[in-house]
């Protein structure tokens, strides 16, 4: 087990609202190196949407970052998606995950997948 991606699946961001997800990390991986959004489903806008991170305590993106920039959409590619924080040496073994997802959108509601990269080195 080198390298596998965590996957948070059907991301319901309501019009207007902030949505708030608590997860684990698996527990047979040492770290956590990177992160990505791909829509749920075609015309999802992801320049609606902000974000925050925040893995074991530590603060990876701080609420508010345009959620536009780790999109893997029909224009951008995963490799440029992906945020990869490597260097940051962020623990992965049942560390515990908050993702903060807002809708700037007043009408329309937002669904999205969150990937998380996690690695044995």
């Amino acid at each position: 087990m080198k390298k596998t991606y965590q996957i948070e699946r059907n991301i319901k961001i309501a019009a207007g609202k902030t949505e708030i997800i608590n997860l684990q990390l698996k527990e047979n991986y040492a770290k956590c190196t990177g992160f990505f959004l791909t829509p749920y489903k075609a015309g999802t806008d992801f320049s609606k949407l902000t974000l925050g991170l925040n893995i074991a305590q530590q603060e990876i993106l701080p609420i508010d970052t345009d959620a536009s920039l780790f999109a893997l959409t029909d224009f951008i590619g995963r490799a440029d998606a992906t945020y990869d924080f490597t260097e940051e040496n962020i623990p992965a073994r049942s560390s515990d995950v908050q993702l903060t997802i807002t809708n700037t959108d007043g009408e329309t509601e937002q669904i999205v997948n969150a990937y998380f990269i996690l690695k044995n080195e």
